[in-house]
């Protein structure tokens, strides 16, 4: 389970670096607004990304058993 967590946080961390590399390009152009609109879309998805998976989570089956499964620690 432990390596299922990395893989889980992998997408959060290409998408930090995504953020970064956007707003850079974007100051280094003289670009600031659309740097700083671009990292706060990319960071709230991130956030809505987190809560699904922390609250909501998804349905597994197991079988004919469902199980709701959520990972807090990501959220």
């Amino acid at each position: 389970m432990g390596c299922l967590s990395w893989l889980l946080l992998a997408p959060l961390a290409f998408a930090f670096w995504f953020a970064v590399t956007i707003a850079n390009a974007s100051v280094k152009r003289g670009w600031r607004l659309l740097g700083i609109l671009t990292s706060l879309a990319i960071g709230g998805f991130c956030i809505i990304i987190g809560y699904w998976l922390a609250i909501e989570g998804y349905i597994e089956w197991q079988g004919l058993e469902a199980y709701q499964v959520t990972y807090p620690v990501l959220g």
